[in-house]
C-alpha cells in the first residue's frame, strides 16, 4: 500500500520518460503513423515503417525540445507564457 509520502521519482530528473528505448515524442510519432495507416490504408501502410524510420533519427540529431518548438512554430501547440508564433513584436 502506497502512502502519500512514498512517491517514486525517476533516478535522473533530466532524462525523458521512455517506453522501451523510445521517448514519449517518438512513441507519439509511431502511434500517429500507425493511425494514419489504419484510417487511410494503401500507401500509408508503408509510412507506418518509413515515417518513424526517417523522423526518429532526424529528431535525435536535434537538441532536446526541438520537436515541441517545431509544433509551436507551426501553431499546433501553445507554450505557456510565450506569445503566439505569428507575433511580430513582443512587449513584456
Amino acid at each position: 500500500m502506497t502512502t502519500e509520502f512514498e512517491i517514486r521519482l525517476p533516478q535522473y530528473l533530466h532524462l525523458p520518460r521512455q517506453l522501451l528505448w523510445f521517448d514519449i515524442v517518438e512513441v507519439g510519432m509511431i502511434v500517429i503513423f500507425y493511425l494514419l495507416g489504419l484510417v487511410f490504408g494503401g500507401f500509408f501502410y508503408i509510412s507506418v515503417v518509413m515515417g518513424p524510420f526517417i523522423l526518429i533519427p532526424y529528431k535525435r540529431g536535434k537538441p532536446r525540445g526541438f520537436f515541441s518548438h517545431l509544433l509551436y512554430d507551426f501553431g499546433l501547440v501553445e507554450i505557456k507564457g510565450y506569445p503566439p508564433p505569428t507575433a511580430i513584436t513582443f512587449h513584456e
